[in-house]
């Protein structure tokens, strides 16, 4: 009688316990919740970050896009820069550009620098991915580099044409410029992030690691322009 009373005992017990961990596990909070997750690097995260000339399947995407018939920049000065990044999810992420030569190790060291801060960047993917049309590919918020295009409203070559500038999460830095009166926005959805004293996310200026990060490697940042404002962009002045 004894041992049977202990029997039962016992199982009430484990019963107890393990409805403890079932209440602890519905109660606890996943570290998804939120996406208020802690940046872990890839494994052998050192191997994706590397620099190779154009290759043909490349230079096949680029062709009629970013890389126009009347372009002027040898396919030979171009190069391929692939990353890591992190993106808003906290997760890691490939990420390409097409850039200068001149400016390639640049970049591989930045974006490297970058990744182990764990700066986010939403998307790094080549222009083309959207037909080359600038304003596209700022909408959707793609840090970008190479594309022969002029600068807005004239018929001079950006420095995105000759391959030395950068674009970083360009919706929330917007292009702004006084144009016949009016402010112009580029992307025209950043609009609401062209006040600058506004707390706003991913925003870039004198005290941002991107900024810092840049103006080391010799790039002027687009934020200090007097007659215009290009919170977004980085450029750097070659031979």
């Amino acid at each position: 009688m004894r041992i049977k009373r202990l029997c039962v005992i016992l199982l009430i017990s484990i019963a107890v316990l393990i409805c403890l961990g079932i209440c602890y596990k519905i109660g606890s909070p996943s570290k998804e919740v939120g996406k208020d997750v802690t940046f872990e690097m890839a494994d052998n995260w050192k191997d994706e970050f590397y620099i190779e000339e154009i290759s043909d399947e490349v230079f096949q995407k680029m062709q009629g896009a970013s890389y126009k018939e009347n372009c002027t920049i040898p396919r030979e000065s171009l190069r391929y820069v692939h990353i890591l990044h992190c993106d808003f999810n906290n997760e890691s992420r490939e990420g390409e550009l097409v850039c200068n030569e001149a400016v390639a190790q640049d970049l591989l060291e930045i974006f490297k620098e970058l990744y182990k801060s764990g700066y986010q960047i939403e998307k790094v993917r080549l222009v083309d991915e959207y037909g080359a049309v600038d304003e596209d590919s700022m909408a959707d918020n793609n840090s970008s580099a190479f594309n022969y295009r002029t600068i807005s409203y004239t018929d001079i070559i950006s420095a995105h044409g000759m391959g030395v500038a950068v674009d970083i999460n360009p919706l929330y830095n917007p292009y702004v410029k006084e144009v016949d009166g009016r402010t112009s926005v580029e992307p025209a959805n950043g609009a609401p992030y062209v006040d600058r004293t506004q707390d706003i996310p991913h925003k870039i200026d004198h005290d941002d690691l991107c900024y810092k990060l840049f103006v080391q490697h010799g790039f002027q940042w687009g934020g200090d322009w007097i007659d215009s404002k290009d919170y977004q962009h980085f450029e750097k002045t070659i031979d």
